[in-house]
């Protein structure tokens, strides 16, 4: 029998409202009540709208009227532990991470609540792509976002760091520069005035006390992957919430949606994670803004359809991992052969290129990569998408190969110009 809304905690009760945080946690040692127009810290931020929310945190867009600027002002629940707001504090400046540019405590009945505030997005990569029908970037913003994402990680990995949660819902776009200088009215007649929807009880009973009597929605302010271009297409690594030091810390679990995990978090659980996890991330990342769609495919995440795309595409698992795997007949005799009565069915590396690269493009009359960017853009790859760990390419290597030289890196160069 199904618990009555009475007999649940007090919050939870409430009807839940999509795009809104669970009502349930505000409550000791949760979210932190926001409303639109409230002056935080010493008046110094002013709620202008909401951009989103997590497990841990809310997140709004303010306006800093100390200096007249746009920021992301980042609320945590009372028992969050923002250790990625210490992260951004020790690695050293850079324009594809966010600078940390306020840290304060905000007290309340929930607790204390760790706050920071740093650059607004409009929306993430995942977003952009989601509001698309094509799912697609032009060429040159996809080269773009691709240089940028490898030279975020590359700072990153030059302090050591792991971000050990790499996909496109964590790589954002920036504001763009037209946005950042609109008053508060202007992004209202823009992009709408913020939305409210009235928090109900599910037994049509008063709220508890400290329960919000509006769920606020996020606004929208991005657009679709088409529709950017180059001088908007500059990026920021978010989210720091997985990141770790591998020589300091170990780490042992892959947080990192199932379609992206490295397969070492599976297959070698008893390994800790190092920087080489990135890597296979951002490789699988980078496919899905170069090209239609993820690189591996399940509609349930299923670890063994995903293992045995990863081997058709790749190579046979390394010897050890292929013994743990015991779905592995499902799919291949014993010496590694795919059983699949078409073998027209098994799809290599350069099969999935030439569908989610090429073939989509050409649907959609977009320019095409040329033969030999293909064969620089599947050799970049098969250097990432190693299944040794300590045989992957390094960050620097990935930096150097011929596509980013030739391709990626004057894309995101020619980007730059836009700033000047």
């Amino acid at each position: 029998m199904s618990a009555r809304a009475t007999d649940l905690p007090p919050g939870w009760e409430c009807a839940p409202i999509q795009d809104v945080e669970r009502m349930g946690r505000y409550s000791p040692g949760g979210y932190y009540a926001v409303n639109i127009g409230d002056s935080l810290h010493k008046n110094r931020y002013r709620i202008v709208h909401k951009l989103g929310h997590g497990t841990f945190s809310t997140v709004w867009l303010a306006k800093d009227t100390h200096h007249y600027r746009y920021v992301a002002l980042k609320i945590g629940t009372g028992d969050a532990n923002f250790k990625e707001a210490s992260i951004l504090e020790n690695v050293a400046p850079n324009e594809l991470l966010p600078p940390l540019l306020d840290r304060f405590v905000l007290e309340g009945p929930n607790g204390k609540h760790p706050c920071y505030a740093t650059i607004p997005a409009r929306m993430t990569i995942s977003d952009a792509l989601d509001a698309s029908d094509c799912r697609l970037f032009e060429l040159d913003v996809a080269r773009a976002l691709a240089a940028q994402m490898a030279l975020a990680v590359s700072s990153l990995h030059s302090h050591g760091l792991a971000h050990g949660d790499l996909h496109l819902g964590n790589i954002a776009l920036r504001m763009t520069s037209d946005m950042n200088s609109m008053t508060p009215k202007d992004l209202y007649d823009t992009y709408g005035l913020p939305r409210r929807e009235e928090v109900e009880h599910l037994e049509g009973k008063p709220l508890p006390p400290g329960i919000p009597a509006y769920g606020i929605l996020p606004v929208w302010l991005g657009g679709k992957s088409e529709y950017v271009r180059l001088p908007d297409a500059q990026i920021l690594l978010v989210d720091f919430s997985e990141a770790f030091y591998p020589d300091k810390e170990k780490k042992f679990e892959s947080r990192t949606p199932a379609l992206l995990r490295p397969p070492e978090a599976r297959f070698e659980s008893n390994q800790a994670l190092g920087l080489s996890s990135d890597i296979w991330t951002l490789a699988c990342s980078m496919w899905e803004v170069l090209g239609q769609g993820p690189l591996f495919k399940s509609f349930f995440r299923d670890e063994d359809v995903i293992a045995a795309q990863q081997v058709e595409a790749l190579s046979p698992l390394l010897p050890a991992w292929w013994k743990r795997w015991e779905a592995r007949g499902e799919w291949f005799t014993e010496a590694g052969d795919p059983i699949k009565e078409d073998t027209d069915e098994v799809e290599t590396l350069e099969d999935k290129f030439k569908i989610s690269m090429q073939q989509s493009r050409v649907a959609e009359k977009m320019p095409l990569f040329d033969a030999q960017e293909e064969r620089e853009i599947l050799k970049m790859f098969r250097s990432m998408l190693v299944f040794a760990p300590k045989s992957r390419a390094t960050i620097g290597q990935v930096i150097d190969s011929e596509w980013m030289q030739k391709w990626a890196l004057p894309a995101y160069h020619e980007l730059q110009k836009w700033k000047e």
